[in-house]
């Protein structure tokens, strides 16, 4: 996470886009469904899990940072990528994600 905090301001976003899109595709892996609704309960929580690692090492707050700090409605783009990304991490309710996000949220840069 260390290396897209610290380009995240390059003018080149392909390098952290690339991290972005290896988070999101980490998650949808460890789903394997198009839904969560469809998860057996073993399964579910492999799933959110997988969340609550990728949260407690700072993706969560590098998605939200992307997000403040790129444009957004940009196919392709970093801040597009940040909002799914971010949209995965809170996919069926992830509570510690929720709740890093509310501190991104509320917590000044």
């Amino acid at each position: 996470m260390r290396f897209a905090f610290d380009h995240n301001f390059d003018t080149d976003e392909r390098s952290v886009l690339r991290v972005f899109i290896a988070l999101r595709a980490s998650l949808l892996l460890a789903r394997n469904e198009a839904s969560t609704d469809h998860l057996s309960v073993s399964e579910f929580e492999a799933y959110e899990g997988k969340q609550a690692f990728l949260n407690a090492k700072g993706v969560t707050t590098l998605a939200c940072r992307a997000i403040a700090t790129h444009p957004i409605g940009s196919p392709g783009s970093l801040g597009d990528e940040a909002v799914t990304l971010l949209c995965e991490l809170l996919n069926a309710g992830n509570v510690t994600v929720q709740v890093r996000v509310y501190y991104a949220l509320r917590t000044p840069s």
